[in-house]
């Protein structure tokens, strides 16, 4: 049995939050996809960029590293829902093209 010290266990509860609050936060994510398409790829890329200009322009030091991690959990999503809907979009047009076989 592994014994924490009283700082790492306060980070290993802290990351454990972060990770479920991450998962809440891609259902929710997810939903506004589905609602407005265009309203979910300007917010994902208005915060994306947002982390990359103040990381570029100010150094790792001025981007808090939450800011980091939405941002990179943001293109992970977004890259995960595109894909899925490619696949969607492929099948789809399989499915079509074998019908005309």
């Amino acid at each position: 049995m592994m014994r924490w010290l009283p700082s790492e266990l306060c980070e290993l509860l802290v990351f454990e939050k972060v990770g479920t609050d991450m998962q809440m936060c891609r259902a929710y994510i997810e939903s506004i996809a589905a609602i407005d398409k265009n309203l979910h790829t300007e917010v994902v890329a208005d915060i994306v960029v947002s982390a990359l200009e103040k990381l570029q322009s100010s150094g790792p030091s001025a981007v808090p590293w939450q800011q980091a991690e939405l941002a990179m959990h943001l293109v992970y999503t977004f890259g995960e829902l595109n894909k899925s809907e490619s696949s969607e979009e492929l099948a789809d047009v399989r499915q079509y093209s074998s019908c005309l076989l």
